[in-house]
């Protein structure tokens, strides 16, 4: 099984923005040149979601090619170098992604997928805080730094956890995970109490209480 970041993570750089020049120069590129960048993007995503990774790796070396200078072409081809288990190479087309874009939060984040993949999790963590201090909105930065389950292998939560969980659940108030989250984290800490707040509102939102809710439901009350 090739080692991936989430599919969100390619939908994103792939919207990396286009805006410089193309093929060398420095003027804007042309309509048609626009049109075959987009073309090129939108194929590659297009495999990419086919997992028909060699296409996909060709549309981004076209867009590379089209957009020598921008960020998008080497961003994409770390991702499928990933999905690939090229990660060495992958690492590298990312470093090349992040010199054309420092300021991008998005490879940030990929580059952080392929430290973990490499079995580097500090350093992922610390391209993950890069990540967040970009964009503190970013809420796939803030549920990993929070230690988000289905993120990481082996990625111990940090100190503030629960303050990175109630940062998360202000901006998506309708997250189960992140509320499972914050049960078990209220748990562990021998707080019945506000476990059952947390596990009362997603019984709010979801009517039909699921099997792992009932499980913490009933650890918080005879806690």
């Amino acid at each position: 099984m090739h080692p991936s970041p989430t599919l969100r993570l390619g939908l994103v750089l792939l919207a990396l923005p286009l805006l410089g020049g193309c093929g060398g120069s420095d003027a804007a590129p042309s309509p048609e040149a626009r049109v075959e960048i987009l073309r090129a993007r939108t194929q590659g995503l297009a495999f990419l979601q086919q997992d028909r990774l060699p296409e996909a790796r060709a549309e981004f070396e076209r867009l590379t090619e089209l957009a020598p200078r921008e960020a998008a072409g080497p961003a994409n081809l770390a991702l499928v170098a990933l999905r690939e288990g090229r990660l060495e190479e992958a690492l590298e087309l990312a470093d090349e992604a992040l010199e054309r874009a420092s300021d991008d939060a998005a490879i940030r984040l990929e580059r952080a997928a392929i430290l973990d993949a490499l079995g580097a999790p500090e350093e992922a963590r610390a391209e993950r805080e890069a990540a967040l201090a970009l964009d503190p909105a970013n809420l796939e930065a803030l549920w990993a730094l929070a230690g988000g389950s289905s993120d990481l292998d082996g990625f111990n939560a940090p100190p503030d956890r629960g303050a990175r969980l109630e940062a998360l659940l202000a901006r998506t108030p309708a997250s189960l995970p992140v509320r499972f989250e914050l049960v078990a984290l209220h748990l562990e800490g021998g707080d019945a109490e506000a476990a059952a707040v947390q596990l009362e509102e997603i019984r709010r939102l979801v009517p039909q209480f699921p099997l792992d809710g009932e499980t913490l439901f009933d650890r918080a009350l005879t806690s």
